[in-house]
C-alpha cells in the first residue's frame, strides 16, 4: 500500500513513474528506457538493491541515471554499501513523500542544473 500511495503523489507531482516487481525487471525496463531517477529499496527479493545500482551504474545505458536507495535500515554499513554502489543519494524510512520529493529534486538539479526550477 505504501508503494501505491508513493506512486500516485509522485504522478500528482507530475513525475512518470514506472514500476517493477523484480530486480530483473527493473533492469531490463531501466535498459530499454534509461530513467532520470531510480528509487530502490536496499532490501529485495533475488537480486538486492546494491546489485541492481552497481549495475545501473556499470551499464553504458543507464549509468547517468540517478539511484536513491530506500530502506528501513539506519545502519552505517549500509549508506557505505549503498555509495559503494554508486547510489546518488539514501533515504532511510520512515520518510515523507515532501521529503522524498526534496530529495528527487536535489538529485535532477545536480543531474541537470540548467532545467531546475
Amino acid at each position: 500500500m505504501n508503494r501505491e500511495m508513493l506512486q500516485a503523489q509522485l504522478q500528482l507531482g507530475q513525475y512518470e513513474v514506472m514500476e517493477a516487481h523484480s530486480g530483473e525487471q527493473a533492469l531490463e525496463l531501466a535498459c530499454k528506457r534509461p530513467p532520470d531517477v531510480v528509487l530502490l529499496d536496499v532490501r529485495l527479493h533475488g537480486l538486492s538493491g546494491y546489485e541492481i545500482c552497481a549495475r545501473l551504474k556499470s551499464d553504458v545505458r543507464t549509468q547517468h541515471s540517478a539511484v536513491i536507495m530506500v530502506t528501513g535500515l539506519r545502519d552505517e554499513e549500509d549508506r557505505s554499501a549503498a555509495q559503494a554502489a554508486g547510489a546518488d543519494e539514501f533515504v532511510t524510512k520512515p520518510f515523507t513523500v515532501s521529503e522524498l520529493l526534496t530529495v528527487i529534486e536535489a538529485v535532477l538539479h545536480r543531474r541537470h542544473p540548467s532545467s531546475a526550477g
